[in-house]
């Protein structure tokens, strides 16, 4: 059956609805959407309490908007990706960026939350991850810009099936020190998954929050309010660079 998905990018439970809800888990082993993963090697430019405040909370979203503690975003495991490699391989940015949340590896912390809206078909997820050098991450916020406009098409598998996968720039205003956005669909036989993604950075830190909408509306209002909050609990925390 062709249907339009609802792409929860991992979930602890199974889904009882027709929705599909990817089976994975969070950046951590064993954590809960919300939490942070383990700080890597090097002197961290985010501490864990500054990541928490850059998190949105489901008072900043309209009435209906609910943390999804089921769902989680990257567990730090390949193996649980849903969308494979990407074809050509210098698309792989924007694979990347949909399986894990975050644009570069090397984070030094990382905390990511989910939520779901009222209907269950839609899901507004956002990751908070701080790296060494605010170099890195201006770069990385670049090079992604410039991958979705050489991209346009490509191709991928999700669930182990081909898939089609298009990337566009998704106009979002200037936020931050920088940002992107854009927007992504996969689509094959069974499933289309659809996501608008913004990319804010601030320093050495970069948030991105992505609108991963089912069968309902966009949601574009909730999606501008969420990234205008987040540009201010970033500016608020003032993370080293």
């Amino acid at each position: 059956m062709h249907r339009r998905t609802r792409f929860a990018v991992a979930a602890v439970a199974a889904a009882s609805s027709l929705l599909f809800t990817a089976a994975c888990q969070n950046g951590e082993k064993g954590a809960s959407a919300g939490s942070s993963t383990t700080p890597k090697k090097g002197p961290a430019t985010l501490t864990a309490d500054q990541a928490e405040s850059v998190l949105l909370k489901a008072a900043d979203l309209s009435a209906g908007w609910k943390a999804d503690e089921n769902t989680v975003i990257d567990s730090g495991d390949p193996k649980t990706y849903e969308f494979g490699a990407a074809k050509p391989q210098s698309c792989k940015a924007v694979i990347d960026l949909v399986n894990t949340g975050r644009l570069l590896t090397d984070y030094k912390m990382s905390r990511q939350v989910v939520f779901s809206d009222a209907t269950g078909q839609s899901l507004m997820l956002q990751d908070v991850s701080g790296y060494e050098r605010a170099a890195d991450a201006e770069r990385a916020v670049t090079a992604l810009a410039a991958t979705v406009k050489d991209c346009g098409s490509f191709e991928t598998t999700y669930e182990g099936k081909s898939a089609l996968a298009k990337a566009e720039v998704f106009e979002i205003p200037a936020l931050g020190d920088q940002s992107t956005g854009l927007r992504v669909q996969f689509k094959n036989d069974d499933h289309v998954v659809d996501q608008d993604i913004a990319v804010i950075r601030v320093g050495a830190v970069i948030s991105t929050v992505h609108n991963n909408w089912g069968e309902g509306a966009r949601g574009e209002k909730d999606f501008d309010r969420a990234i205008h909050k987040v540009e201010t609990s970033l500016k608020a925390t003032k993370p080293t660079a």
